[in-house]
């Protein structure tokens, strides 16, 4: 009984708080309950409204946003190739643990000049052929991909653009 009780109050309590610290450097960084972190690059936004602003730190560092992680993937964008009112990003993707990766979904922010969010989009950030094993992402390999074609807000011919990881899918 005393086991139940025990195992019923620790799945009640909530989880860690994140810690945020200042790096000797000046960067700020965002600790959470899983031992991952991140840069800090958004914050509430200042006129009141829903959508969150980039940070000072990711207005000076813009490339920062281009770069993401999460369930032992890591995704970075490294280039971009533009069409009028579309794009598609080109990316590194790489496994940095066991199971082969064959699918990672995520989603891009688009944010203006001055930080302030444009709008997002779901999108696919790597993704294997089906049935193929040799096109998967294993432990530690790397590889480019090609994302789809995005609309870009209008009004914005290059806005700035934040990845991030949602969904890793593996095969063992």
């Amino acid at each position: 009984m005393r086991l139940l009780c025990s195992c019923l109050l620790a799945l009640s309590l909530p989880a860690l708080a994140t810690t945020q610290l200042t790096l000797p450097d000046g960067r700020e960084v965002v600790l959470e309950d899983d031992f991952t972190w991140h840069y800090l690059l958004t914050m509430p936004a200042q006129d009141g409204s829903q959508a969150p602003q980039l940070s000072q730190q990711a207005l000076a560092e813009p490339a920062l946003l281009g770069q993401s992680s999460a369930q032992g993937v890591t995704v970075a964008l490294v280039g971009r190739i533009q069409e009028p009112g579309r794009q598609r990003l080109k990316l590194q993707v790489h496994n940095l643990q066991a199971g082969s990766v064959v699918q990672v979904e995520g989603r891009v922010r688009f944010y203006s000049a001055k930080g302030v969010q444009l709008g997002e989009a779901p999108l696919r950030l790597w993704q294997s052929t089906y049935r193929l094993p040799e096109t998967y992402l294993r432990q530690g390999d790397e590889k480019s991909y090609t994302t789809d074609w995005l609309s870009l807000p209008a009004g914005e011919a290059n806005p700035l653009l934040q990845l991030q990881v949602l969904e890793v899918n593996r095969r063992s």
